[in-house]
């Protein structure tokens, strides 16, 4: 028997990467591509969430600055100097001095 005969599956070999310095090169070029496409996908699935975050954030303290700003304005006056409310015998608010209540 000759040698071919004795071959039970054969088939030409793709030779994508050779042996050789173009190897090395080829597997650094193929490990960049898939380090960028890793660093892209990551950074649109996470940046919503840190938008998300830091909006939050920001609403926060703009909130505590406005609720420190208004009690510092508000710390020379008492509740009494805002309004004045006259009642006469029969509960009512004469004269409507307060805008805030109806008469009934």
């Amino acid at each position: 028997m000759k040698e071919k005969d004795s071959i039970i599956y054969s088939r030409h070999r793709l030779k994508i990467f050779k042996k050789g310095k173009k190897t090395k090169i080829q597997y650094i070029y193929i490990g960049l591509i898939i380090l960028v496409c890793t660093y892209s996908i990551a950074i649109k699935a996470i940046k919503p969430v840190f938008e998300t975050i830091c909006l939050d954030k920001a609403k926060s303290i703009a909130n505590k600055i406005s609720n420190d700003e208004t009690g510092n304005a508000m710390e020379g006056y008492n509740y009494n100097d805002l309004f004045t409310i006259e009642k006469d015998n029969e509960r009512k608010y004469p004269n409507d001095k307060c805008k805030y209540f109806y008469n009934r």
